[in-house]
């Protein structure tokens, strides 16, 4: 009986039931915010999260897919980096990038431990012999580092590989370009495996395979190359007081028509270094030990 009257009693009312109405429709500018935001957070919630689709393992050692992989301040790696250059005309040295007076004090900090920022540099170092009129033949990294506690072994290498093979090749995103893991960067090496290098892979000293004096060659080499090729340095000395203001500046690098180097672009691959790169004369492997001939 009481739901005959509750039927009749809506019956009476003459009232349809309620109903849920549909949303409005969204504007065009609706959409656009949505799609955007949607994109934003999809986007930084994968990107950092793309070494372990894109890359090889060891992000933190080979430094490749590391920018904004949340992997920031989770290492500790030093050691040191020298590189054998050598000339069509049988000329070599030995060059530390640490030592050449055209890096500044902040750069020295990653110019050895950054691949991306030793290929910059060899890119640098390309352009000056270019500019010099020189024949560069290759450049072959040797290297001993410590990731984390690790063993030391090479970072770079091995020491037949030319540098200047991978100039301008180097950070694209797979699979526009290969991982240079396995070509001229070594894998990350196991936590509790002695290093391959063996006694002489001092990460703290390169002394074991090459003499500081032969290094203190390569600093007077880089002068007279810089000198042939009209980059000239100046000393703190000659700054004005202008300069002296301007954070981090010890001197002043210029180029021959007498601009600051950093208008020069020299760590680019122009058509111009491309030609020349590819018209090099190929010296004969070196071995593991550096040898000046």
């Amino acid at each position: 009986p009481s739901a005959g009257v509750c039927a009749a009693s809506n019956e009476d009312d003459g009232e349809p039931s309620p109903r849920l109405k549909a949303p409005p429709a969204l504007h065009w500018h609706q959409i656009v915010v949505t799609g955007y935001v949607c994109f934003f957070v999809t986007f930084h919630g994968l990107w950092p999260l793309r070494h372990f689709v894109l890359y090889k393992h060891g992000v933190s050692w080979h430094e490749e897919g590391h920018l904004h992989a949340w992997h920031m301040k989770l290492r500790t790696k030093h050691g040191w980096i020298v590189l054998l250059v050598q000339e069509s005309n049988g000329r070599s040295a030995v060059i530390k990038p640490t030592l050449d007076p055209i890096i500044s004090k902040d750069q020295k900090r990653k110019v050895e431990v950054r691949p991306h920022a030793l290929m910059l540099y060899t890119t640098m170092l390309a352009t000056h012999y270019m500019i010099a009129g020189r024949n560069l033949s290759a450049i072959h990294p040797y290297s001993c580092f410590s990731l984390n506690g690790r063993d030391p072994a090479p970072l770079y290498g091995p020491p037949q590989v030319d540098l200047l093979d991978y100039v301008g090749r180097y950070e694209l995103i797979p699979p526009l370009h290969p991982s240079a893991v396995g070509q001229w960067l070594t894998p990350m090496p196991p936590v509790n495996a002695a290093s391959n290098e063996g006694a002489h892979c001092d990460s703290y000293s390169p002394s074991s395979i090459v003499p500081k004096s032969t290094m203190q060659e390569g600093i007077s080499f880089l002068a007279e190359l810089r000198r042939e090729a009209g980059v000239t340095i100046q000393p703190i000395e000659s700054l004005t007081s202008s300069d002296l203001f301007k954070p981090n500046i010890r001197r002043y690098v210029r180029a021959p028509n007498g601009a600051p180097a950093y208008m020069q672009e020299w760590h680019r691959v122009n058509s111009a270094l491309a030609s020349y790169l590819a018209r090099r004369q190929r010296k004969p492997t070196p071995s593991e030990s550096i040898s000046l001939t």
